[in-house]
C-alpha cells in the first residue's frame, strides 16, 4: 500500500503543478491580449491626431496604413456596387417570376404566331367569341 500512496500523492502533485501552469498560462496571455489592444487603441489615437504633422521616423508605417485604407475603400466600393447589381438583378429575376406565374400576356395573336404550335393555335378562341378574353381591343393569351 505504501507505494500505491506515494505513486498517488506525485500524480495529485503533478495534476496540481498541471492546472497551475494551464491557470498562469491563460492569465499570462489574456494580459498579452489586453496589452495588444491597448497599444492597438494607442497607435490609432496617435495616427488620427497627429496625422498632419507625421514624424519622418513613423512615415514608412503611415504611408502602409493609408495605402491599406485606401484598398479597404476601393474593395468596399466594389462589394457595394456589385451588392446593388446583384439586388437589380435579384428583383428582375421575381418580377419575371410573378409576371410568368400571375401576369396575363396581353399580346396580339399575329404577334405570337411564330412562337406557338399548331395544337395551340388550333385550341385559341378567336375575339369574337370571346368577349371576356380581351382588353383593349387586344385579345388576351391565357395560355402563356
Amino acid at each position: 500500500m505504501d507505494n500505491f500512496s506515494a505513486v498517488k500523492g506525485i500524480a495529485a502533485n503533478k495534476a496540481k503543478n498541471l492546472a497551475y501552469s494551464a491557470k498562469t498560462s491563460a492569465a499570462i496571455e489574456n494580459e498579452k491580449h489586453k496589452l495588444d489592444r491597448a497599444y492597438r487603441d494607442l497607435g490609432e489615437m496617435y495616427y488620427k491626431k497627429y496625422l498632419d504633422q507625421t514624424d519622418p521616423e513613423f512615415q514608412d508605417v503611415v504611408s502602409r496604413i493609408q495605402a491599406s485604407e485606401e484598398v479597404i475603400d476601393n474593395e468596399r466600393t466594389k462589394k457595394r456596387e456589385h451588392d446593388d447589381q446583384s439586388e437589380k438583378e435579384e428583383a428582375i429575376r421575381r418580377l419575371r417570376e410573378w409576371a410568368s406565374v400571375r401576369a396575363v400576356s396581353a399580346s396580339a395573336a399575329e404577334d405570337l404566331e411564330n412562337y406557338r404550335t399548331a395544337a395551340v393555335q388550333e385550341t385559341l378562341p378567336t375575339p369574337e367569341a370571346d368577349i371576356n378574353g380581351s382588353r383593349g381591343g387586344r385579345r388576351l393569351d391565357f395560355t402563356s
